[in-house]
């Protein structure tokens, strides 16, 4: 949206609310989520034969890290975005269609 929109400000307000969800400490809604030491624990005891074999078991937990992660980021989606709809739609101009609580 360009900045020069009347709806710019809203916009990013609203943006800046998954913005900070996304900080990694306590408190914040994902904050807990694709955090390197919890990956790192689930790979640091991995031991294999050759390079190639150790190789694919991180590449296997990377892909249910990421998978399962991920799932959990979409649970949080609509408390997410209710979070972010609280903060943007008081804010004026008003659009035509508001999320109303959807979330």
């Amino acid at each position: 949206m360009a900045q020069s929109s009347q709806f710019y400000s809203k916009l990013a307000q609203h943006e800046q609310v998954h913005v900070d969800q996304w900080k990694q400490r306590s408190g914040h809604l994902y904050g807990d989520l694709f955090l390197v030491s919890v990956f790192f624990s689930q790979i640091a005891n991995l031991t294999a034969s050759s390079h190639s074999s150790l190789t694919s078991q991180v590449r296997s937990a990377q892909d249910a890290f990421i998978q399962e992660q991920g799932g959990e980021a979409a649970n949080r989606q609509p408390q997410a975005e209710h979070e972010a709809y609280a903060v943007s739609d008081p804010i004026n101009p008003q659009y035509f269609y508001q999320n109303c609580g959807r979330y």
